[in-house]
């Protein structure tokens, strides 16, 4: 489903790229304003299309609702993560579309709701990051269990089998003992032979039964968590980087920059004010060293 939808939005994206306005320059005396709005408002179309094919995607999977279950936040997280990009693309695109040329004034509240949209989209891709993790270890554990409870099962089927040919006096004793734990299948020319023989077959019958089980339970060791890491770090990678871009497009309420902007600006201003504090501090040392130095000269 994952793949399916990944490459059903790579194809959607390309044609959507293909079918993005291109400048007349046989015309260069055409007014910016004039040039900018038909290719703002064929952006910001594009832009509603890509939302739209998200939430297409990323709706499909949420049904049947089964929030509790690892299985469906793994392929919930998963679905997210794959079609993310084509709204990260679109609301890039409605920015473009906004800041070339003369908008209207539709598209400007149309893109502050959007970019406000944008940062709750940052923080629910961090959000996703224990969620995932955590899904993807219960998935594990769960999937564990259940072999191992498989395999269990089996070796008690077999120990109750092999008691029942120990102790049956009879063929008809012993064909409704194993008919009773789902054992094999005794026909009349079975039932014709002599009972030391007939539990000499059932016994080879068994003990393949029982080379099957150690097998299965060699090839199916206990997971490791190591193992899932290589997923983690991928997932956790594409959660920082869409939680990065959508962060990059976002606007608190009332602000003029992202807040990754606003963060930058206040590392700025700290780093100036920690240089312009070293500056003072060193300043009086520094008068000291050129006193030093002209009354040496003298």
């Amino acid at each position: 489903m994952a793949a399916d939808a990944a490459a059903c939005s790579r194809c959607f994206l390309l044609s959507a790229v293909l079918c993005l306005p291109v400048s007349n320059p046989r015309n260069p005396a055409q007014a910016p304003e004039t040039r900018g709005l038909p290719a703002a408002t064929s952006l910001a179309s594009v832009a509603l299309v890509l939302f739209v094919f998200f939430l297409v995607i990323a709706i499909g999977p949420i049904f049947p609702w089964r929030i509790q279950e690892p299985a469906w936040q793994i392929r919930f997280c998963t679905t997210l993560i794959t079609s993310a990009p084509m709204a990260l693309i679109g609301l890039a695109f409605h920015q473009i579309a906004v800041t070339s040329g003369t908008p209207s004034p539709r598209l400007i509240r149309r893109q502050k709701f959007l970019s406000q949209l944008a940062l709750f989209a940052s923080i629910g891709f961090l959000l996703l990051l224990p969620l995932q993790a955590s899904a993807s270890l219960r998935q594990s554990q769960i999937v564990q269990q259940v072999q191992q409870q498989r395999i269990q099962n089996a070796e008690k089927r077999l120990a109750a089998l092999r008691q029942v040919v120990a102790t049956a006096s009879s063929n008809a004793q012993l064909n409704v003992g194993l008919q009773q734990f789902d054992g094999p299948v005794l026909g009349p020319a079975d039932l014709a032979q002599p009972l030391p023989v007939l539990k000499g077959q059932v016994d080879v019958v068994l003990n393949q039964a029982a080379l099957q089980i150690r097998r299965e339970r060699e090839t199916n060791p206990p997971a490791r968590r190591i193992v899932l890491l290589p997923d983690l770090i991928r997932y956790t990678i594409a959660n920082l980087a869409l939680a990065f871009g959508f962060a990059s497009l976002s606007r608190r309420p009332g602000a003029h920059k992202s807040p990754l902007q606003e963060l930058q600006d206040g590392w700025n201003r700290q780093n100036r004010y920690r240089a312009a504090k070293l500056t003072s501090f060193f300043d009086p040392v520094l008068d000291l060293v050129d006193r030093i130095r002209i009354a040496l000269r003298r």
